[in-house]
């Protein structure tokens, strides 16, 4: 019954966007220039609802190990749509790999109802032979179609006690070997001080005022607190610009045609940067939440941009669920309003396109739509004695307090001996927001301890920073093709080629019989 009624939600979504009169603003049938752009949203939905991405999120017993534990997990795999327990595949693969980048072990779990549970040990059966930072990598075979999907998560190994209780969190570096190369893609060194700047809708167009999202980071790759002065190409100052969060910031600019630097005090000397170059024609987008149930979407041009009239979709996980038309034929700028009140929460991507299908601005926002799934734990105490029994009372509830019934997985840690993590994803982060952006997401549990105005300040420079397509528009629409090469395995697939014996030539005309006993659990080892 929950598969028919996803279905039928489906089909809902698409008689929407063919009704020409589901938008704000909307006008009759006989307008065929907006019955075009209307089309594009459409195609979209088609294309989402008949290539669904799934997500995977895998909950672990622990933030840390030694050599020789095992790892312990339950996994989620939802239907990315929605965030619903998948129906599409049942066999979810999970990877041990070094820190090197080798595969050192592989796992296939089934998948029942969205859910897997597994565990890998780390000790010398798995080539855990040394300490370091091991990745778990999870993804069904459907995944595999889209770039960076899967999901990852790196943990410390640490050495084994050199005396019987004494865990000390110790990592001994060893040289690297020629044995063993490494297939991690390098990264360059980082300077002290690191500052990218993001034009909000994507370019600075000359002449039409720009907000511009930057991000300073220093070595490590951590947010920085900044200020500094934008300067002209006379070298006469424009404007001042200051970090708010996590080294990142925002000020805004109407360029000319020449270029902007930015000078920054940082530790002692100043560092120069330049922001990103001046177009002489486009178009520029401004995004704004200055009402609870709406989005304000400013779209403008300058002179010598030939006007023309776009459509404005809202796309959240691949499916759009707001359109609307600016008219820039005759005016410079046109301003809408987009209802968010149907908006399912998470990541929303707001695109402006031609009659073409050509995108001329996105960006990213944040919709929070309020639902929330409370957990009350009762029975807890501050002391335990060694080997205590501990019974504990779990209440769940939804946004309006009435109970609900549903499985959960749950871990027990002393706080005093777990392993601090920078990775501080769950379920909810890494569904709604973590899986939809492009980086390390730093401190991303500070975006969901407050709904007040400086964490909503917080999470749309975040989105102005990180924000990138997942969704591709040009396959989205049908403007270019996409070929899906990895199907959804609805089981574990066989394949393979019977050899003569020393020629390893393949036989033709023989009859292979294959006999799965359980697909509970099977692990292969690494093919490299």
């Amino acid at each position: 019954m929950r598969k028919f009624r996803a279905i039928l939600w489906a089909v809902s979504v698409c008689a929407l966007l063919y009704n020409p009169v589901w938008a704000s603003g909307s006008v009759g049938r006989s307008d065929s220039i907006r019955n075009e752009l209307l089309s594009f949203a459409g195609a979209a939905n088609r294309f989402s609802l008949m290539n669904p991405q799934e997500k995977v999120y895998l909950h672990f017993d622990n933030t840390g190990y030694y050599m020789g534990e095992t790892i312990w997990f339950t996994a989620y795999v939802v239907n990315g749509l929605l965030n619903r327990a998948t129906d599409m595949s049942k066999v979810l693969y999970v990877e041990l790999l070094s820190p090197e980048g080798r595969v050192l072990e592989q796992q296939k779990l089934k998948i029942e109802q969205g859910r897997a549970s597994g565990s890998i040990s780390l000790s010398g059966s798995s080539k855990v032979i040394i300490g370091g930072f091991y990745e778990v990598r999870a993804y069904t075979h459907s995944m595999l179609n889209w770039e960076g999907t899967y999901y990852t998560r790196v943990f410390p190994v640490f050495d084994n006690p050199s005396e019987r209780g004494e865990y000390r969190q110790r990592i001994t570096l060893y040289p690297r070997s020629e044995r063993f190369p490494y297939l991690r893609p390098r990264e360059g060194n980082l300077k002290k001080l690191n500052v990218t700047f993001y034009p909000e809708g994507g370019e600075l167009v000359q002449g039409v005022r720009s907000r511009i999202a930057f991000k300073a980071i220093d070595e490590m790759g951590r947010g920085v607190n900044v200020a500094g002065v934008v300067y002209d190409a006379s070298g006469r100052k424009v404007t001042v610009l200051g970090s708010k969060h996590g080294g990142m910031g925002c000020f805004e600019l109407v360029p000319d045609d020449g270029k902007y630097e930015v000078r920054i005090g940082f530790d002692g000397r100043e560092y120069t940067f330049r922001l990103p170059e001046v177009k002489p024609t486009g178009y520029v987008m401004r995004v704004d939440s200055v009402e609870s149930d709406s989005l304000e979407v400013v779209l403008c041009r300058n002179d010598s941009t030939e006007g023309c009239r776009l459509g404005v979709a809202v796309l959240c996980r691949g499916l759009a669920y707001e359109f609307a038309t600016a008219d820039l034929q005759e005016k410079l700028c046109d301003r809408i309003k987009l209802s968010t009140a149907d908006l399912p929460g998470g990541v929303q991507q707001i695109t402006a396109y031609t009659c073409d299908g050509e995108v001329v601005a996105e960006r990213l926002a944040y919709h929070d739509d309020g639902r929330r799934v409370q957990l009350a734990v009762e029975g807890s105490k501050r002391w335990y004695r060694p080997f205590e029994q501990i019974k504990l009372s779990l209440d769940v509830t939804d946004e309006k307090g009435l109970p609900l019934s549903t499985t959960l997985s749950m871990v027990v840690r002393d706080p005093q001996t777990t392993v601090a993590s920078y990775d501080r994803r769950d379920i909810e982060s890494e569904l709604l927001l973590s899986s939809e952006l492009r980086g390390y997401i730093e401190n991303i549990d500070y975006y969901f301890e407050s709904d007040d105005a400086e964490h909503r300040a917080a999470l749309d420079l975040l989105m102005l920073v990180q924000g990138w397509r997942r969704y591709e528009w040009k396959q989205l629409t049908g403007i270019e093709p996409f070929e899906g090469k990895y199907p959804v395995e609805e089981g574990i697939a066989v394949s393979g080629r019977v050899l003569r014996p020393a020629v390893s030539r393949a036989m033709r005309d023989v009859d292979v019989t294959v006999w799965v006993y359980s697909c509970l659990l099977y692990t292969s080892p690494s093919p490299r």
